[in-house]
């Protein structure tokens, strides 16, 4: 029988220890730069000693949130994690990994996966940021969210998955989306369905704003359109913001709230994302037993 491809889990935050954590229930782990190393995994206190004892690299997600270092209990540069890649490699796993990265798994004909764009990923995440945005609207709407009226800019995966779970709990939910089609099926799942380009002139009716849309493009500022209570969340690319005159990530003098919200499975839920990113890898591999 074969022996079994080793990981390697590289840095990264609580969804990458649970993430070894459970691959350990099929394969044998080695980690290096984790925020913890889970009981029966070795770790390893140099990155090429990490890379050279596994068949399979997984990378954070995001590999690199500032382009520079990768997240990890040691530093580790980008230049680093990406020499980490050798030919001996079976595959690399990674959230939004660097052209430079894919570059030389090419290169070396490694192959990749970003989870960004594996659906065994991308749509269970998805889930997992609607909570997420939940928590945070609730968290930070003093009132409750059950007078509140909500719109919901864009639907794709987590747009459609934060509609359908503030219709729930809010007064009235308002998709607003560029694709007619998309509009049709917002309202066939019981929500409002407006052009992106109506939000301008009716934004002051919403006391929650949920961006999911990567690339916003609106037709200017609209903050001076913004109820005078407004909370607005962005757990998309944080260019809302671009269009929102006000310092995001503080509560303003008029009560309006513009918070950035990135990574909320893993804030949140970094067990479940963990298992989440681990079912990937093994499905996308073949290796479950």
């Amino acid at each position: 029988m074969p022996a079994k491809p080793v990981f390697t889990v590289i840095g990264g935050d609580k969804r990458l220890y649970y993430l070894a954590q459970e691959l350990l229930h099929t394969n044998p782990v080695i980690c290096c730069g984790t925020a913890e190393t889970p009981d029966g995994a070795v770790c390893a206190g140099r990155l090429p000693d990490a890379a050279l004892g596994g068949d399979i690299l997984v990378f954070p997600m995001p590999f690199s949130p500032d382009g520079e270092n990768i997240p990890a209990s040691s530093p580790i540069t980008v230049e680093e994690a990406i020499r980490a890649v050798l030919p001996k490699h079976r595959h690399v796993f990674g959230g939004r990994l660097p052209e430079e990265l894919k570059a030389r798994c090419r290169e070396l004909n490694v192959p990749f996966s970003d989870w960004m764009e594996m659906e065994t990923v991308s749509l269970p995440n998805a889930i997992l940021t609607a909570e997420g945005t939940v928590l945070e609207a609730l968290r930070h709407s003093p009132d409750g969210l059950y007078r509140t009226k909500a719109a919901v800019l864009g639907y794709g995966r987590c747009g459609k998955a934060a509609a359908v779970r503030l219709k729930s709990l809010c007064q009235q939910v308002t998709v607003y989306a560029r694709n007619p089609i998309q509009r049709m099926e917002a309202e066939m799942a019981g929500v409002c369905g407006e052009p992106l380009e109506m939000l301008p002139e009716q934004v002051e009716r919403y006391g929650l704003l949920v961006n999911t849309i990567p690339s916003m493009v609106l037709p200017g500022d609209i903050s001076s359109c913004l109820s005078s209570d407004a909370l607005v969340l962005d757990i998309a690319s944080g260019k809302l913001a671009d269009h929102i005159d006000i310092p995001s990530t503080q509560d303003l003098g008029s009560g309006v709230q513009a918070i950035i919200c990135p990574g909320l499975p893993g804030k949140h839920f970094p067990r479940a994302a963990g298992r989440i990113l681990a079912h990937g890898c093994l499905t996308h591999l073949k290796l479950f037993p």
